[in-house]
């Protein structure tokens, strides 16, 4: 007669039912923990997304207010650029984006760049300051309002902090060194007159203009000066002027 342990090899399917029962009730648990984990992180992120939008917002409306032009507005991964889509890449959804063409290089574009910049913290602060009411009561609603209130007194707190992370810049940088530095001044005129000459570029280019062409990069160029040669646009120009050099040295009258 077989013994137990040969009755099991010669019919394993006992066995195979006893390791479905663990692994179904494996799968199970780490449904459970999966569930309860979405359940506690998806309101804190929605929560994270809704100040975030409210800090982007004023920088957004103070903006236009200012007589900026919107090239781009993105909250987590919904972007606004020609229409709105979604940004599924990873590093965009805890973060906020406006950029905006500056406009009018005149004695108020450090007045005007100021107020764009703060307004995103002062959104936070205003937001604070209207939930305030709400978050003291004792209740569900005022629990969700004190989330809420802290949550954005410390977005605003944290982005008025000078420091640079990685390609992006705080609120409170950008604000340090356009209050303190005149190089910050210089770098935002400078980046306006490039924008709005880009359209003259372009059509002295199609239109083969080479020295009108070379006058407007020199010129561009010339404001420059004293700015860090490492820039974008101080590259583009550059490369601009060589094309247009070049350009100017194959035609008759400069070979004359």
């Amino acid at each position: 007669m077989l013994d137990k342990a040969d009755r099991l090899v010669a019919n394993p399917m006992p066995l195979l039912c006893l390791a479905t029962i663990y692994a179904h009730a494996s799968v199970l648990e780490v449904c459970k923990d999966a569930c309860v984990l979405i359940a506690v992180w998806l309101p804190v992120y929605a929560v994270y997304v809704l100040l975030v939008a409210v800090h982007e917002v004023g920088h957004l409306v103070t903006g236009i207010a200012c007589g900026f032009r919107v090239k781009e507005f993105r909250v987590s991964c919904i972007r606004w650029r020609d229409g709105w889509e979604l940004d599924w890449r990873g590093a965009n959804l805890l973060s906020g984006w406006v950029n905006m063409q500056l406009t009018r290089p005149d004695d108020r574009l450090r007045l005007r760049y100021l107020l764009f910049v703060a307004a995103g913290p002062l959104a936070n602060l205003i937001f604070a300051t209207l939930l305030y009411p709400a978050a003291v009561h004792q209740s569900t609603w005022g629990g969700i309002a004190k989330y809420l209130f802290v949550g954005s007194i410390l977005l605003s707190v944290v982005n008025l902090i000078p420091m640079k992370v990685r390609r992006l810049t705080s609120d409170g940088l950008q604000l340090v060194k356009v209050l303190f530095g005149r190089k910050g001044l210089d770098v935002l005129r400078f980046c306006i007159r490039c924008q709005e000459a880009a359209p003259a570029l372009q059509t002295m280019r199609d239109n083969c203009d080479w020295k009108g062409l070379k006058d407007l990069t020199e010129e561009l160029l010339a404001l420059s000066v004293g700015l860090h040669d490492e820039r974008d646009v101080v590259k583009r120009l550059k490369t601009i002027l060589l094309f247009a050099n070049g350009r100017l040295a194959e035609t008759p009258i400069a070979g004359k």
